[in-house]
């Protein structure tokens, strides 16, 4: 599969800023510029930032063809009121299953987007700060999502 990085990392963050909870739309904000919590303020959360990560090469079975597998973080900086009833684990374990939805494989099992990739899926450690303080408002979630561009 020959196609442009970009179309790759676009079709990804529009797929992800698509995500809904119980059918409203999980982000206020979506940006493929990497930025802070404190740089996005709280009337902008929810808010998803892509970031992209390491790309890594290795050869492709035919013709010495280079198969790229590209990491990327897709951060989710929610605020939340510590004298409501939610508790923050549930806002994170809400947006996980949201991303986790969207990245869902068709029937043939892979997610392609859209036909751009191979297999498009959350593989590594997610990392979430739940801002159970008091005084720490801000929920910080890191999905780390893996890009095969061919078999």
């Amino acid at each position: 599969m020959n196609y442009p990085r970009e179309q790759r990392f676009k079709a990804l963050f529009d797929l992800v800023s698509s995500a809904t909870i119980y059918g409203i739309p999980a982000f206020k904000f979506c940006t493929r510029k990497y930025m802070t919590w404190t740089e996005v303020t709280e009337a902008l959360q929810p808010a998803l930032v892509q970031q992209q990560g390491s790309q890594r090469a290795s050869s492709f079975r035919n013709y010495g063809e280079t198969l790229w597998t590209p990491e990327v973080y897709e951060w989710i900086y929610i605020m939340h009121d510590p004298n409501d009833e939610i508790i923050p684990a549930t806002y994170v374990n809400n947006y996980l299953d949201a991303i986790e939805a969207v990245l869902m494989p068709d029937p043939s099992g892979r997610q392609t987007l859209g036909g751009l990739v191979e297999h498009c899926y959350i593989d590594g450690e997610v990392v979430a700060d739940e801002g159970n303080d008091p005084s720490d408002v801000q929920i910080v979630i890191k999905v780390p999502v893996k890009i095969n561009t061919g078999i």
